[in-house]
């Protein structure tokens, strides 16, 4: 399940590395077949306008896009958390199905940023991993309707995750290169925020290696008693 990988490289720094592996990461999701073929010819433009941009401009491109403003954040917790205390035990608990499955990250980087979680459910048996990313799937549809908004190419990541689980974006980005970065269209507080929050759970699995489950579960607000009233 190499194609969930390389989706997350397409969503990392664009430093040297990532762009010596393009073709690799090309190859991968053209042969691998996880990737709906619908879903390839956005992801073909966005690597090949990365293969063509100034390392710099796609840099700061980069940089505009993923860290101005929660709407377009690449850790998922920031989208059903914020800043809430909640976050704090649910990067615990997601950083231990890591560690149950012997995967180990980058201790810079958070265990809920898309590029882990993504390396993560590459790891997965295939019907595994479809459900990982149906549990993010919500999130995954705020975070590329946000890009596509923004007119940014890495919108065509989102789509072609979204379609492994038969799931497609709505609006498509305007532009096709990853130096583009729609600076017009940036927010600096999104009014989503203000729903209420997700918590992460989830329970051992019975399988050695296998993913624990990933919920994603939208709670209300408790109902407060009536003044006065008692049982």
């Amino acid at each position: 399940m190499k194609s969930y990988q390389a989706l997350g490289a397409l969503l990392l720094y664009p430093g040297a590395d990532v762009l010596a592996a393009l073709d690799d990461i090309r190859f991968v999701l053209e042969h691998e077949n996880v990737v709906p073929r619908s879903a390839l010819p956005g992801v073909r433009d966005c690597i090949a306008g990365l293969a063509a941009a100034d390392s710099w401009a796609a840099c700061e491109a980069y940089v505009a896009t993923f860290d101005r403003g929660r709407a377009t954040a690449l850790n998922l917790f920031e989208h059903v958390h914020g800043e809430s205390r909640d976050r704090g035990q649910a990067l615990v608990d997601l950083g231990a199905m890591y560690a149950d499955a012997g995967l180990n990250f980058d201790a810079r980087e958070l265990p809920d940023y898309l590029p882990a979680y993504l390396e993560f459910v590459a790891t997965q048996p295939a019907d595994v991993a479809h459900d990982l990313i149906a549990e993010i799937g919500h999130i995954l549809h705020k975070l590329g309707e946000a890009l596509a908004e923004r007119g940014s190419p890495y919108a065509y990541v989102i789509d072609a995750l979204l379609a492994t689980i038969g799931e497609r974006l709505d609006v498509k980005p305007a532009s096709t290169h990853p130096a583009s970065t729609g600076a017009g269209v940036f927010e600096e507080v999104d009014a989503e925020w203000l729903d209420p929050p997700v918590t992460f759970g989830g329970c051992a699995s019975s399988t050695p290696g296998a993913a624990q489950r990933v919920d994603f579960v939208r709670r209300g607000r408790p109902e407060q008693p009536a003044s006065g009233n008692t049982p």
